[in-house]
């Protein structure tokens, strides 16, 4: 009903693929040509991995996790400092969890908001042949979209307009004392 109200767009698959797999490829080249130990390249995972789960969901994130936790260990076989099997199942259970629980709740919001817009998309077949008038405001109580206004009124009239804007002072007057 209301514009504003929906969710920004993401971009297309394939252009998340292509971010994450650059992200991925500039994190390992990092790791590969800074040999200055100390430095968290690692961690930077996380990010192409957060990006698929959120842009692709559960299937996105754990792929995601695949990729990283691949990366990782290539990055640290080049190394000359090497993890452990804790670093390893430390990196993996990040990877996992942040891939997997963000897809996982991308999933469910991405189905949720399309039940919330099949769910809207019946009240304005329902107040079609209403006599009655129903409108929205936001929180300045500016008009964002009204069926059936009274007096015959216009709807692109009062888009946008407050209660005040639509009367005179003279009205309010006696209210505001």
């Amino acid at each position: 009903m209301n514009a504003d109200s929906q969710a920004p767009r993401l971009p297309k698959p394939a252009t998340l693929v292509a971010v994450a797999a650059v992200l991925f490829a500039v994190i390992l080249a990092l790791k590969l040509t800074v040999r200055t130990p100390g430095f968290g390249f690692p961690l930077l995972y996380d990010i192409p991995v957060a990006l698929l789960a959120i842009g692709l969901g559960l299937s996105g994130g754990i792929a995601g996790a695949v990729v990283g936790m691949a990366l990782f260990a290539i990055g640290d076989a080049a190394g000359e400092i090497h993890s452990n099997v804790a670093g390893y199942v430390s990196r993996a259970l990040t990877f996992f969890f942040l891939g997997g629980l963000l897809g996982l709740y991308a999933d469910r919001l991405r189905r949720a908001e399309t039940r919330v817009r099949e769910s809207e998309s019946h009240f304005p077949a329902a107040i079609e042949d209403s006599p009655v008038v129903v409108w929205q405001q936001d929180r300045d109580l500016r008009y964002t979209w009204i069926h059936n206004p009274a007096l015959g009124l216009d709807p692109a009239d009062l888009l946008g307009k407050t209660d005040a804007e639509l009367t005179s002072p003279e009205l309010f007057r006696p209210v505001a004392r």
